[in-house]
């Protein structure tokens, strides 16, 4: 098991993965758009959507937050 941390595969994960959640969403907000009624289902289906973008977004702003401290750190340290 390697204990290498590549930085630049992390974000393009989960910057891949908010991409994908966005379409998703995109995708479910257009087949509702236009409809008179729209179920109880389906309002729970694109409001779990939605979360679940939230939480991958928040997750993003929680690691660039968590990376930039650590990097300050090293940078205040080294001098």
């Amino acid at each position: 098991m390697s204990a290498d941390f590549n930085v630049n595969a992390a974000f393009s994960s989960i910057l891949q993965a908010i991409q994908t959640r966005e379409d998703e969403l995109k995708t479910s907000m257009s087949d509702l758009e236009g409809e008179q009624q729209i179920s109880d289902q389906e309002m729970l289906r694109l409001q779990f959507q939605v979360n679940q973008y939230n939480v991958f977004l928040e997750t993003a702003s929680t690691i660039t937050k968590a990376l930039t401290d650590q990097a300050k750190q090293m940078a205040q340290r080294s001098n």
